[in-house]
């Protein structure tokens, strides 16, 4: 006996399946994906997972926070005793490389004066003169440093000797580095218009201070110049 079907069935072909079979029909894998989209809506709301990727600071993970740790070497003992001798004797291929930059520059400069380009040949000059200045700072450190070992070492051997260590003050110590940069400035032969120089500066600090302290007699004076220009005016006399 043939098992009936779908079409001579009076109930239809949409429930005879379920009457006959007892479950829905078959559905192809685009019908599926159109007839879920279509039963949720697209203006449904948004489904969001509640699944979150788990940090690597989580303890589950062994060493997470040492991946993400910073440490700053100045403030690190591990790093050592900041030495500034040292450093200067391990970076100072630096000054080569320095020296070489302010060569192109020169030439830079030459070359931008000669076009006219006046903002360049003006920028160029800012940078020589800051490397300059820099170059000046390193020399006077420099020399500062050799003149507290000569110290150190003269008060090592007073110790061997038996006798007591000397220690100079600031002023002294300023005093010291100031007559040992005159002795290298007068063997260079700089000696001369460095003092020029200084007493330039001097005289234009000395009158800037001049310029200012008259401005503020003035400006203290003002109400006093008030009241004498009333009385004038409305021939008050004291």
């Amino acid at each position: 006996m043939e098992p009936p079907s779908s079409s001579d069935s009076p109930i239809g072909r949409r429930t005879f399946p379920k009457k006959v079979t007892g479950g829905p029909p078959a559905q192809s894998p685009l019908s599926q994906a159109f007839n879920s989209k279509k039963a949720k809506g697209k203006h449904r709301p948004k489904e969001i997972s509640s699944k979150r990727p788990v940090g690597n600071k989580n303890p589950f993970f062994k060493n997470g926070d040492k991946k993400n740790k910073r440490w700053d070497p100045r403030f690190d003992p591990r790093a050592g005793e900041f030495r500034p001798h040292v450093f200067q004797e391990d970076y100072e291929f630096l000054d080569e490389i320095r020296q070489e930059e302010e060569k192109g520059l020169q030439k830079a400069l030459k070359s931008s004066e000669r076009r006219g380009n006046e903002d360049r040949a003006e920028e160029i000059k800012m940078t020589l003169k800051k490397m300059k200045d820099r170059r000046k700072t390193t020399e006077e450190q420099k020399r500062q440093r050799e003149t507290r070992r000569q110290l150190e070492e003269e008060n090592v051997e007073r110790m061997l000797k038996g006798e007591k260590p000397i220690f100079k003050t600031k002023a002294q110590l300023r005093q010291l580095d100031a007559e040992v940069k005159f002795t290298q400035l007068k063997k260079d032969g700089k000696l001369q218009k460095y003092m020029e120089r200084k007493l330039k500066n001097k005289a234009r600090v000395e009158k800037f201070k001049a310029k200012k302290e008259a401005e503020n007699m003035e400006q203290k004076g003002k109400p006093q110049r008030l009241v004498d220009d009333f009385n004038a005016k409305y021939g008050y006399v004291n």
